[in-house]
């Protein structure tokens, strides 16, 4: 494990999230996982869509801050549910706040998410390497110059 390798590879996650571009998406990540995860009913009708389309529930996890890993969880969790929230959308049994239905149904979010997704995950992988028994010094210039 080589720390500072991990680190600087979650700063890059957090600056990427502080451009205005991915900084407004992450917020409305947020803002979806929090309406679901403060109504539970409306959680159990997403939870069922999950089910009849992946066959099993998955958390929708929340970012902070101060976890390593949770910015790129929270995108994860969405982007890999997005069919299941546009079945919860024709659900004549959902009521999320109008804003959220407003994210939910819109293509440039999802197209967003899409990048932001893209652009994250392979960071969030050489991130998890680093933390690996298998990572060591001399990998460290190498993972950076592929991330460029």
């Amino acid at each position: 494990m080589v720390p500072c390798d991990s680190h600087g590879l979650q700063l890059l996650i957090g600056d990427i999230l502080s451009i205005l571009y991915y900084k407004e998406i992450h917020h409305h990540i947020t803002q979806i996982i929090t309406t679901f995860r403060s109504s539970p009913k409306q959680l159990s009708i997403l939870q069922e869509k999950q089910k009849s389309i992946y066959g099993k529930t998955s958390a929708l996890i929340l970012s902070v801050m101060i976890r390593w890993g949770t910015q790129a969880e929270a995108i994860n969790s969405v982007y890999h549910n997005k069919d299941a929230f546009k079945l919860y959308l024709l659900d004549s049994c959902s009521s999320i706040n109008n804003t959220v239905i407003d994210l939910l149904g819109s293509r440039s979010v999802w197209h967003v998410l899409e990048q932001l997704q893209d652009l994250i995950l392979p960071i969030q992988q050489d991130q998890l390497f680093s933390e690996s028994q298998n990572s060591y010094l001399c990998r460290i210039v190498n993972r950076w110059l592929e991330i460029r």
